[in-house]
């Protein structure tokens, strides 16, 4: 479906991916998405929209390179939904934090080790008590 030429069709696919939270599907949905904005057949922008939203709702950071570059093209008129899914995946992405955090939940923040009074490995994978 997401590969087809009906835009309602690719569409529908694409929110159903999205609400799926499938990382397998990023992949095609970049391909697809980078392909409509390259084609810019009938109907690309809404395709370009509903891929954009689908790539952030999922929160995989593979789709961040195509959606950084597509934010710097002028015109392209889904700049909203770019920057929406850039916001929804870059926190997810962050190395410091883990994305299913609650932000009020301070006790599961990754931290650095101050001072290693322990072997430093232990110190490093120690579980939050």
């Amino acid at each position: 479906m997401l590969n087809g030429t009906n835009t309602p069709t690719i569409i529908k696919a694409a929110r159903t991916l999205g609400d799926a939270r499938d990382a397998t599907a990023v992949p095609s949905l970049l391909l697809v998405l980078e392909r409509c904005v390259d084609t810019q057949q009938p109907g690309w922008r809404d395709i370009a929209e509903a891929l954009a939203e689908a790539l952030g709702k999922i929160g995989d950071g593979r789709a961040l390179p195509l959606l950084v570059r597509l934010e710097n093209v002028r015109g392209i008129g889904f700049i909203p939904s770019i920057r929406g899914a850039i916001a929804e995946i870059e926190p997810q992405s962050s190395l410091l934090r883990p994305g299913s955090a609650v932000p009020a939940d301070h006790a599961v923040l990754l931290r650095s080790v101050r001072s290693v009074t322990e072997d430093a490995a232990s110190t490093l994978l120690r579980t939050v008590e």
